[in-house]
This record gives structure tokens, sequence and C-alpha cells, in this order.
């Protein structure tokens, strides 16, 4: 019994004493000053800490074999074996390129260094933290090879267009899929702030393995996580103003009006311009009136309208002469934004945590009644270790945007600046003095500025939320041999709800020809397109489950291989709904119930699911060859049931030629620090095709008759359907160069591509007129995008304080149809040979000049016709014209039938039109 208890005492002494404290402090190598915020890890084991404030690290271990791995962003990592030590000092280098940085792959991370895909980083802190822009898209600009970022506006709440490596099918958006921490999202939604890291997945052997929504590549965007060590809280702001880049003047009055005057007069034999006004006189005084009051009315103090001075009515027709800078009257010289961070973080080495609220304000361009935006966002994280195999993780994200604008009464979309530039300078942009038609002081006259002046505002809400749940689990911890398991499960949703309120508004109407001006309190009043309110509301919810296994063994001396295979399970509720209702009781109320008119209500509804399974095995032999094998059976419910599923492969193989013995001697010699080249094959899905694409559906709309004082509903025949309706296939091979010189200061990253749509969705068979329906798409059409990108990067720190960083990006991409079913090659169709985004147009050849014309008007002889249908009804050419060249010789310019065969020799296409994207940071 004394030998028993003697030798648990001896184990359990020598156990403890096996467990030891490490301590030490991490330093830069190059001035010796000390690095918080350290990442140091237990190799082979989910254990770790970081340094505090004064570069001070403290970690207890077991045994005698333990290493630990040093990691600092811009240092190369460090792996120190720990032996007997009990103090360990560390210095780092700062690195100048990052091929050590950790890139966030399809559901995991790898070396930069050891990607074999078309895989792109993002500098967050040069891309996001140190621009003034609150919007993640807009800060993507120009950092991305192939990544085009547009906006269909000046609207400040417009959402990016994002395309990668541009359009891949005619079907859908082409767009990239968006993972915020895994699950779909829209970048606007992100606070830049609350970013980590964002990796771009260009080529399918990089994106297959996410499946039916990744045709067109991948946009991984990971946010910030809590770190172990003391609580920090941080605070950020920024206030800027933006100004227009350029300064929209009209011309002076003497040209101006003999431009409009020539203009009609060749046009309809000089009627008047608009409203009643034109004629020699106006003309004049209108000249006059600037002589003596400045260009554009620079004397003028108000905008106060005269009678007499301004303007006159002349046998009851309206004329009036003032010059206005209209454009100082719309546009604000500096629109103010503002930006307001808060964030605190901090936890244990079992729990950590982080909590950060964001907050940005922005005005539009408008001088009067602008836009104005609002945006909050919140998102935090918590990460808890429960046990040595097990660690729970969640993460939760809120973002509310409001945004308000003036009500479009004119210019569509195209807004109250487009509408003023269709107007001369000397139209009323001003108001009333209060002794005008009976107008209370301070009304406008009709036109964009006063549209603008008096316009109710419309309210755009949106509110996104989003919840991940998940748990990872290390079954395998050995330090050459590891297994997890990670499981998580989000649910998302998106509501949006944009009020319109229009309205009557008070006008001095000067519109009617002929007819003096009159004061209207209620102008627009049977308008239904103008005095009305309309509500749209959408509500998405979407739910996302993925579960998944990574195994990784480095036990073989130079062999490195990992295995990934998991499932994913996404669906999607989707609810529009549209109300709308004329003749508003009371323009300040604009709501549905107070409204007279008949109401008109629509509203759509969509379901959708996707499934896959998928794995991924990486092979690395010695640090030189790199291969990957990706395979994804993928199932969408917008296909029929026999062809929802279907396997999709990729692959890619890299070869780091600098690693070689025979070439280090060499490289050294001319400055190459690396030099890898890499190759890509891969298959994707494309299920973007239509929410009922395989269902024969049946359209309605309103008939023309009326039954009980309804209008009656009518319906069209059922849709053809094609019963073979599958998959759109996209194939893309990559071959890439990546090159570091001069110690990798500088980084070259070169790729040329080809991506094909196989099995594109178009038109059937032309059938005849009998047939009683439309053509039913079928898998016939293809589309084959070709194209290069290179990117230029150089970097040097030169301490932990201070470093310089230049990007370059260009690209250039041409995506061209190649398969459909087009018999008559008419060109408002897609054609075999159509490159999109070609532009079918008339050539300049010059402008006409006098000696062009015979005294009566005609052109002289060997001058080709040009057909009046090019110009508008009863256009008479004359000096300053544009004259276009005859392509074919007939003597004769004119637009032809439109039909790709009989338009190529007097349309010319040009195909360059937007082709070439070129950004420098």
């Amino acid at each position: 019994m004394i030998s028993v208890l003697m030798l648990l005492v001896v184990l359990s002494g020598s156990l403890y004493a096996q467990e030891r404290t490490i301590t030490g402090k991490v330093t830069d190598v190059s001035d010796g000053s000390s690095l918080p915020g350290v990442n140091i890890a237990v190799v082979g084991t989910a254990q770790g800490t970081i340094t505090d404030m004064d570069g001070i690290f403290s970690i207890k271990l077991s045994g005698d074999n333990a290493s630990l791995s040093f990691s600092f962003m811009g240092y190369t990592t460090k792996t120190i074996a720990v032996g007997s030590q009990t103090n360990i000092n560390v210095t780092l280098e700062a690195s100048d390129v990052g091929l050590e940085e950790v890139v966030v792959v399809g559901y995991g991370t790898m070396k930069k260094e050891n990607l074999t895909g078309a895989v792109a980083t993002v500098d967050v802190v040069k891309a996001l933290e140190a621009r003034p822009i609150a919007d993640v898209g807009r800060n993507l600009q120009g950092v991305v090879s192939g990544l085009t970022v547009t906006y269909a506006s000046g609207n400040i709440n417009d959402d990016a267009n994002i395309k990668l490596r541009g359009f891949g099918s005619v079907n859908g958006s082409s767009d990239p899929l968006v993972l915020i921490d895994g699950v779909e999202g829209k970048l606007s939604d992100v606070n830049p702030e609350a970013v980590a890291s964002i990796s771009v997945l260009k080529d399918a052997a990089s994106t297959s393995i996410y499946g039916a929504r990744a045709a067109f590549g991948v946009i991984l965007v990971t946010t910030k996580k809590g770190k172990a060590g003391k609580t920090t809280v941080n605070y950020s702001n920024n206030f800027s103003w933006s100004t227009p880049i350029f300064d929209l003047k009209h011309a002076p009055m003497d040209p101006l009006m003999d431009a409009i005057h020539t203009a009609k007069e060749r046009n309809n034999g000089g009627a008047p311009f608009a409203f009643g006004m034109g004629g020699t006189d106006w003309r004049q005084r209108s000249i006059d009136w600037e002589n003596q009051y400045g260009y554009l009315g620079s004397s003028m103090t108000d905008d106060v309208m005269q009678e007499g001075r301004d303007f006159e009515v002349i046998d009851g027709q309206f004329y009036s002469y003032r010059s206005w800078d209209v454009f100082d009257q719309i546009l604000v010289d500096k629109a103010f934004a503002q930006t307001h961070n808060i964030s605190i973080g901090g936890g244990s080495e079992k729990v950590q945590y982080n909590i950060g609220y964001g907050y940005t304000a922005r005005e539009g361009s408008y001088k009067e009644n602008t836009e104005t935006l609002d945006k909050h966002n919140f998102n935090a994280s918590l990460t808890a270790k429960l046990n040595d195999w097990a660690t729970l993780n969640f993460r939760t994200m809120y973002s509310k945007r409001i945004y308000e604008e003036p009500f479009n009464y004119r210019a569509g979309t195209l807004g109250y600046l487009f509408y003023a530039m269709r107007w001369p300078s000397n139209f009323p942009y001003g108001v009333s003095d209060g002794d005008t038609y009976g107008a209370p002081a301070g009304t406008s006259f009709i036109g964009p500025v006063g549209f603008l002046r008096e316009a109710n505002r419309n309210r755009f809400e949106r509110d996104y939320s989003r919840h991940t749940l998940e748990g990872v689990f290390n079954i395998i911890k050995k330090e050459k041999q590891t297994l997890d398991f990670t499981t998580n499960f989000s649910y998302s949703h998106a509501s949006e709800a944009n009020h319109e309120k229009g309205g009557t508004i008070p006008m001095i109407n000067w519109w009617s020809q002929g007819n003096a001006p009159e004061f209207d309190p209620l102008y627009y009043a049977t308008s239904t397109s103008r005095n009305q309110t309309t509500y749209r509301t959408e509500n998405e919810d979407l739910y996302a489950f993925n579960g998944f296994a990574n195994y990784l063994n480095t036990s073989k001396d130079g062999h490195t291989f990992s295995l990934l295979g998991g499932m994913n399970v996404e669906k999607s509720k989707y609810l529009y709904i549209y109300s709308t209702k004329p003749f508003l009781l009371d323009p300040n109320l604009p709501e549905l119930a107070l409204a007279t008119g008949d109401a008109s209500t629509n509203n759509s509804k969509e379901d959708w699911s996707v499934m896959g399974f998928f794995a991924r095995f990486n092979y690395n032999y010695k640090n030189k060859l790199l291969l990957e094998f990706n395979g994804r059976m993928d199932g969408s419910s917008r296909f029929p049931a026999g062809d929802r599923f279907a396997f999709f492969p990729s692959m890619s193989a890299g070869y780091k030629i600098s690693e070689e013995d025979f070439a280090k001697g060499m490289f050294e010699t001319i400055k190459v620090s690396s030099l890898k080249f890499r190759a890509s094959w891969g298959q994707i899905g494309y299920q973007d095709v239509g929410q009922y694409a395989f269902i024969s559906t049946i359209s309605d709309t309103e008939a023309d008759w009326i039954v009980n004082s309804q209008s009656e509903k009518t319906f069209y025949n059922p849709k053809a359907v094609s019963p073979s309706l599958t998959w759109e296939t996209i194939e893309t091979i990559d071959f890439g160069v990546d090159l570091g010189l001069f110690n990798n200061k500088v980084e070259l990253i070169f790729d040329w591509y080809q991506r094909t749509n196989k099995d594109m969705l178009g038109p059937g068979q032309q059938l005849p007129v009998v047939f009683g329906a439309s053509i039913p798409q079928v898998n016939s059409g293809e589309l084959q995008t070709k194209g290069w990108e290179l990117t230029l990067n150089t970097k040097h720190q030169f301490n932990k304080d201070f470093d310089i960083f230049v990007s370059g990006v260009i690209s250039d991409a041409t995506a061209e149809i190649t398969k459909w079913n087009n018999e008559t090659g008419i060109l408002s169709d897609f054609y075999p040979g159509m490159k999109l985004g070609d532009i079918w147009g008339l050539e300049t050849d010059r402008l006409f000049q006098a000696d062009d014309f015979n005294g009566d008007g005609t052109l002289q002889d060997g001058i080709p016709v040009q057909d009046p249908n090019i110009y508008s009804s009863g256009f008479n050419l004359g000096p300053g014209d544009v004259k276009y060249i005859d392509q074919n010789g007939d003597g004769v310019v004119d637009k032809g039938t439109f039909t790709k065969d009989q338009i190529i020799d007097e349309i010319k296409r040009n195909s360059d039109v937007g082709k070439q994207v070129v950004d420098m940071q």
C-alpha cells in the first residue's frame, strides 16, 4: 500500500513538473521595438495567446516537444522549438510581400504561396480603412484585377453592380457570389470597419466548391473576431466633403440662341422652340439681358423673377429672358459625410469577444431638398473554448439604412440634373415676387428647379440581420496529423420598404402655349403617375447549413496532403408586395387611405433551395509541386425533378520553380525571389435562369373591356417549355504566373483565362406562327469570354510604424456569343459572333461645310446622300451638322434593315467600348 502511494506521488510530481509557464517578449528585428498583438500558437493544438501592449507573452505548456508559432500581420511567421526553455525572446522580420499570408478560400484557409487557383486578396487596411468611404463595394473599385464595380446612377443609396471577369450569361445577373462569414449577403450591409479579410475567387477551380451560385466568382468577406488579452476599446471617426469633378455651365446666350434657332429652322421651318417661345425678338432680348446682367446672371443676388425685367407676356404668350446658372442652383459645392465607429474586444484563453457599432450619415449633391442617407451597423462575435476538442462560435450582424430623396416629377430615373440639361439657361428657374398671377412670394415656376424645391420626400428603409451558430470539433490533434469537423447554421432576414410620396404642388404654369401664365396651387392634380402614393415592400429569409470535415497530414517528409468533405443546404423565401393609389386628398399626407383613386396592387413570391455535397484534395510536394482536385454534386429546385442534380469537377496545379536547387543560384543573380506557374480547369453549374423556367406558366393582363365598371383580366396562352431544360455549364481554363522580385518587394501576378458557358439557355428552332406560343427555351446557346489580368504590387516596410505600398491593376476581357438561334441575324437579338458590349452605329466623317451644299440646300455631287431617317423627322441638313461615312460606297448613308449580314458594310461595330479597366492606387 505504501509503495502504491509513493508511486502515485512520484507520478503526480512528474506530471506537475512537466507543465510549466513559458514567458518572453516579441520585438521588431530592425529597431528592437515591442510588437503588441502577435499571435502565438502551440503547433498542432488549438492552444494559443497574444502579446500584450509591451510585446510580452505568457503561456503554459506540458512536455519538452512543443513548438511555438509567432505570426503578425506584415511580418514573417517564425516557429521555435521550446525544448527545456522557460524564457523565449523572439525577433520578427518585416515581410515585403505576404507570401506567408493566410488566405481565406472555400471552407478553409491556405497560405498565399501555396495557392494554385486564381485567388486575389484585398489589403483591408489600404482598401477600406484608409479610404473615407463607408461602403465596401465602392472601396473595391480598382483594387482587384478583373473586378469591375459600377453604379447605375449618382444616387448615394445605390448598391454596387459587381462583375468579375465580365458577363458570363445572357440569363440572370452574372454577379459573383458575396459571402459574409460564409453566408450570402450584400456588401452594402457590411461596415468596412468590421472587415478582417476579403478574398476574391476568380476561376472555377477555386469557386466550384461553392456550387450553383458561384459560377461567376466568389467574394469572401470575413468579419473581425475577438482576441485573447486585455479589453480594448477603439473609436474612430471620419468627416469628408465631396464635390463635383467638373463644373457644368450653359453656353453664353449669343451662341446658345444661335444654335437653338438654327436647329429649329432646319427641323420644321422655324416654329417656336418650346412652349410657344421663339423668334428673333426672344433671341435678341435674351442676349441683351445677359449683356446687361452678366453671363448666367452673375450680377443677380436672388432668385426672384420680375416681370418686365426677367420676363414678359406679349399677346398672351410668355417669354423668359433671364439667364440662370441652373447647375449652380441644383448642385451643392460640397456634400458632407461623417462616419463614427466604436468597438470593444478582448477575452481570456477560453472566451473571446468583439462588439462593434458604426454610424454613417451622408448628404447628396442637390443644393435644396437633397438626398440623405443614414446607416447603422452592429456586429458581435463570441468564441468559447468549451474544452480541448470543442469550440463554439456565435456571430451576429445587424444593419439599417434609411434613405430619403425628393419625389421625381420629371425625367424618370435620370433625375432633375438631366432634366435641366435639356433646357436652355433662359427658361424661368426662379420664384415669384408675390405680385405675379396671384402666386404667393417664393412660388416656383414650372421647371426642374421648381419641382426639386417643392417635391415630397420618398423614404426607403432596409433592415438586415444575420445570426450564425458554429461548432468546431478537433477530433485528431497531433503534431503532424489533424482532423476537425465544423458545422454551422445561419439565418438571415432582409426587409425593404419603399414609400413614394407624390402629390400636387403649387406652381406657376407657363407651359400653356399662347396663354398667359397662371398660378396653380394643385399642379398635377389629374396626373395618376405624380399625384399618387406607392408602397413597395420586400422580405427575404435565407436559411443555410454547412457541415464539413478537414483532414491534414504532414507525417511523411516532403509530402503534405489534406482532404476536405462536406455538405451545404440553403433555402430562400422571398415576398414582394406592391400597392399604389392616385389622387391624394392632402399632398402632405401621402397615404393609401387618404387617396380617392382606384388602387392597384400586385405581388410576387419565390422559393428556392440548393443542396450540394463537396470534396477537395490538396497535395504539396516539398513546397514545389502543388495539386488540388475539387468536386461538387449540386442540386437546385430551379430545374425539373429529373435534372436537378449534376456533378461539377475542377482541378488545378502549381509549380514553384524558384524552390528548385538548380534555379536558386540563377534566380538570386537576377533578383527573382519567387516564381510560380499555375494552371486550372473546372466546371460549375449556373442556376440563375429564372424561378419557374421549367414550368408552363400563364401570364395575365388587363383586358380592353369593362364589366360591372371594372376592367376584366385576360390570360395569354401557356408558355411552351422544353422537357430537357437543365443547368448552364460554365467551364473555365486559367493559366497564371506569380513572380516576386527584389526579395519580394515587387510582386507581379498575371492570368490568362477562357470561360465558356456551354449550355446557355436560349431560343429553340424557329416554329410556325400557328404554333400559338413563343419559342421555348432550350440549352442551345454558348457564350465564350477570353481575357487577361495583370496586378503589380510593391511594398516596403521600414519598421512597424512606417511602410509604403503601391498597387496597380489592368485587365481586358471580351465575351462573344458563339452559338445562338437567330436565323434572320437581326441585331435586336443575340447572334453568333456578337460581342457583348458591341455598339453599332454610323461612323462620323466630319462636319458638313457650307461648300458641301448647292444654293437650294441640296448636297453637291459626289457627297453621299444622308438618309433623313437617321435624323429626326423633317430635318434638313446644313453646315455644322455631322457627315457620316458611306461604308459600302453605294452613295447613300442609311440604317438598313438592322440585320447583321445586310448592315455590316454600312454601320460599323465598335467592340472596344468598355473593354479595358486600368486602376492605380
